[in-house]
This record gives structure tokens, sequence and C-alpha cells, in this order.
């Protein structure tokens, strides 16, 4: 899994692009519990890698409460961000899908 770099080498952000989508759901669903049937992985491996996001950038992105969680500001910004970066990584997908797909047309074009 490719790692981003937010921010400066000096005191860098480093998110794994699986961190990213599980943090997302995880705002998305409101609760860990949730999101990770929607994730189809286990509770203590979505803890583990929220853990390791927030112990790794020293700063926490949700505050647990009764039922569920709240995202911090920090975690409205990496929110924020986060779904910029996962659009722009479809619009490459597509981008590169379409002209694959427009290459093989245009060779299977013929006599």
């Amino acid at each position: 899994m490719s790692i981003w770099l937010i921010g400066s080498l000096e005191g860098g952000y480093f998110v794994e692009l699986r961190q990213l989508e599980y943090f997302i759901q995880i705002c998305k669903s409101g609760s860990f519990t949730k999101a990770k049937e929607e994730l189809g992985v286990t509770q203590p491996t979505l803890s583990q890698q929220i853990r390791v996001l927030e112990d790794e950038n020293n700063i926490p992105l949700f505050d647990r409460v009764n039922r569920g969680v709240e995202v911090t500001e920090a975690g409205k910004v990496l929110l924020n961000k986060g779904n910029a970066i996962m659009e722009l990584l479809e619009e490459v997908r597509n981008e590169i899908h379409n002209r694959r797909h427009k290459t093989i047309e245009s060779i299977s074009i013929g006599c």
C-alpha cells in the first residue's frame, strides 16, 4: 500500500491509503463497529490502524463518546483533505481506464 506524505519532511504527516480509507469510513459511519462491517475488517484491525495513525502523527482524530466517535478539529481537516485525495485517485483510475479503453478501440478498427 502506498504511503502519502502531507506536509513537509520535517514533522510531516504520514498516512497510508488503507488508513485513510478506514478513517473516512469511521467518519461516515459514526462508529468503529459500523465501519468495520462496511469495510469487512475486524474491530481490532480497524482500531489498531487508527491508533497507529494517531500515534505516528501525535494527534487525536476522534473523541470517543458513549455511542461512537466524534471527529476532532484535526480529524475534520484530515477528512476534508482525505476525501479530496480519494476523489483524485478515483479520477486517475477513471482517466487511465478510459485512455486504455480508447486505445483498445482505436487498435481494433481496421479493414
